[in-house]
């Protein structure tokens, strides 16, 4: 009798661990994987933007849904789609068919602070039409309203608007967004038909060589002119509804805004070598990787245009000879050992990155896995991943430095909750961030970011 309580009991036990799904997991869930997403807790969408991300483990058949009309979600398959259909927040519940749950809170808006280049005032003539003035970031749609359209209309496009003057009078334009931005300028319209030269930019500033700058014109009596003192410390040319200056070389001039009328703005120029500049930076810096792997870099700063050579191209070699600004190149790792990519920019600056090739590993594995890179960075960094089986999932060691996203086997790091990429060591030294990316069958792999205190600091940094 024994005997048979003892087997009719362990029959019981697992006819219940087979309804719970082997005692890990929700019933139908083969892999014992969690429910995840590659979307982090927080996502910004661009209204009419549609954003994908992968959906795994759990129990498959799931199902997504928006607490709001600023979004729309929906999930085929195994990817999930979230589509900016209005402005605002959003709460956006991933459920799979065991009813377990996931939630992003989606703001649906550009990510960028809402901007207007409009001066606080503006004087027009009657007949007349500003330059052309922008709206960026915010939610990404705008209006513009005249207080009085009998004195000022408005033509708008999109972000992109002018105004005209009607009659004579003094009235407001409210340049406003759908999340609560609002730009306000005091627009006078004189009787004559002339108005008052203005410009963008200030009535003084300092370049570095090899930088460009764009400004505005606007008011006066077109056509308008610009003219350097001095063409070999800065070039000025009108460039649209504006004009450019062009850094060549340390020294000081004045740049002159004319327009048809004769009204002259004067702008005060000095080129310094520690000007408004950005120093050349390549990123993600020093790197290491396996045999067979493509690191993806970028280079920021410095002066335009920039000549690569590997100095042992056996071991790893460049795609691209010459790069122009914000343009990406990639790094073919050949064989074991190391290397030096040397950079060098159009005034001689030079950069070199260290490259370590490791014999080709057949699991899972991301590239680099290693590199270095400077606090202030306000880049993204992209990793490859590669081998494995399939969907991946990614995560982060600190979610305050960095936020991660995954779409297909491309990685996407960010700054995160801090907005920045800010550590606090002594100067010169590093703190490490651990990536890890996860496949279906558990398989791992990391890269290691170490992010060095400089002592200059990034946005915020204190």
């Amino acid at each position: 009798m024994t005997k048979l309580i003892r087997a009719f009991f362990a029959m019981t036990v697992i006819t219940l661990l087979s309804a719970c799904g082997g005692g890990g997991g929700s019933a139908g869930n083969t892999s014992g994987a969690q429910l995840f997403v590659t979307a982090p807790d927080k996502i910004t969408v661009t209204p009419g933007v549609t954003q994908t991300y992968n959906v795994g483990g759990g129990v498959p058949g799931y199902i997504a849904t928006s607490n709001t009309g600023a979004a729309r979600a929906v999930i085929d398959g195994n990817v999930l789609k979230v589509i900016g259909t209005g402005t605002g927040n959003a709460i956006i519940t991933i459920t799979d068919r065991s009813g377990s749950k996931l939630l992003i809170e989606a703001i649906i808006g550009t990510g960028a602070d809402f901007y207007v280049n409009l001066p606080d005032q503006l004087t027009l003539g009657i007949g007349l039409t500003s330059s052309t003035f922008s709206a960026v970031g915010g939610s990404g749609v705008y209006s513009v309203v005249s207080g009085s359209p009998s004195i000022v209309s408005v033509n708008a496009i999109g972000g992109r608007f002018t105004l005209t003057g009607v009659g004579a009078g003094t009235t407001s334009v409210i340049v406003s967004d759908t999340l609560g931005g609002n730009k306000k300028v005091d627009v006078t319209v004189g009787n004559d038909a002339s108005t008052k030269l203005f410009t963008s930019a200030p009535t003084s500033l300092t370049m570095a060589p090899a930088i460009q700058s764009n400004y505005i014109i606007g008011g006066g009596v077109a056509p308008y002119t610009v003219a350097s003192s001095n063409e070999n410390v800065v070039a000025a040319t009108i460039n649209g509804t504006g004009f450019r200056l062009s850094a060549v070389a340390t020294g000081n001039t004045s740049v002159s805004i004319r327009d048809a009328k004769g009204e002259t703005v004067i702008v005060s120029v000095s080129v310094a070598v520690n000007g408004a500049t950005i120093p050349m930076t390549v990123l993600p810096g020093n790197a290491s990787g396996s045999i067979g792997d493509e690191l993806v870099y970028q280079i920021v700063g410095g002066s335009l245009s920039y000549t690569l050579t590997s100095n042992n191209s056996n071991i790893a070699s460049v795609s691209k000879a010459n790069v122009v600004a914000n343009e990406k190149f990639t790094i073919q790792l050949k064989n074991t050992g190391s290397t030096e990519i040397v950079v060098v920019d159009s005034l001689g600056s030079v950069t070199r990155i260290s490259i370590g090739v490791s014999a080709t590993q057949p699991q899972i594995r991301m590239s680099p896995s290693s590199f270095v890179f400077g606090e202030d960075s306000t880049a993204k960094f992209v990793l490859q991943v590669s081998g494995g089986s399939g969907v991946y999932n990614v995560f982060t060691s600190d979610l305050n430095i960095s936020k991660v996203s995954i779409s297909g086997s491309t990685v996407t790091i960010e700054p995160g909750s801090n907005a920045n990429f800010c550590v606090n060591t002594a100067v010169g030294g590093t703190a490490s961030v651990i990536i890890t990316v996860v496949d279906s069958l558990g398989g791992t792999a990391t890269t290691t970011m170490q992010i060095r205190d400089n002592g200059k600091g990034g946005a915020g940094c204190s």
